[in-house]
């Protein structure tokens, strides 16, 4: 979203930091760890049998993570669609002996806009001007992200469109 890039560079500016790139901002459903290369192809096949229509998540806050030191984009109210997508597709996985369900937590929808935050912002500075973005959900891809010495990229390795409401793609 084009949106979001301006405004990572400009929080990655007053806060220290490392603008996340454009062509890496995503939003994670579930993270699978690592996973054997073999199994890739029936993960796809899971994740095949998700059914979801198109929605809209309403970017419309700022969150910070002290943990990991991470600013992030994110919604006040998350959709119901977008809970039952990431239901929908934990499930399938599950079933598929694909993915093993650990203790339920809170999913925080979320963009992570800068990295390494050199200092964490007030609650007040979060809560400053941030115009709300729509962002169209219309597919969710599974992504592969290979690591090496200076920075984590991503492949995409499959593509899940929405489906309408008469179940054509």
């Amino acid at each position: 979203m084009a949106a979001l890039n301006p405004a990572a560079i400009q929080h990655a500016e007053a806060l220290g930091g490392k603008a996340t790139r454009p062509e890496t901002l995503h939003l994670t459903l579930l993270f699978l760890g690592n996973f054997r290369v073999d199994r890739i192809p029936y993960l796809i096949e899971a994740a095949r049998t998700v059914r979801f229509s198109r929605f809209s998540l309403r970017l419309d806050c700022l969150g910070a993570w002290s943990h990991n030191r991470l600013l992030w984009a994110g919604c006040q109210q998350t959709p119901p669609a977008l809970h039952a997508l990431v239901a929908d597709l934990q499930r399938a996985l599950v079933v598929g002996g694909l993915f093993v369900a650990s203790a339920p937590r809170d999913f925080v929808p979320h963009l992570t806009l800068v990295r390494k935050l050199a200092r964490l912002p007030a609650a007040d500075e979060l809560r400053a001007i941030w115009p709300p973005l729509a962002w169209p959900v219309s597919e969710f891809v599974l992504l592969q992200s290979p690591r090496d010495s200076h920075s984590s990229r991503y492949v995409t390795l499959a593509k899940f469109p929405a489906h309408n409401d008469e179940g054509m793609t």
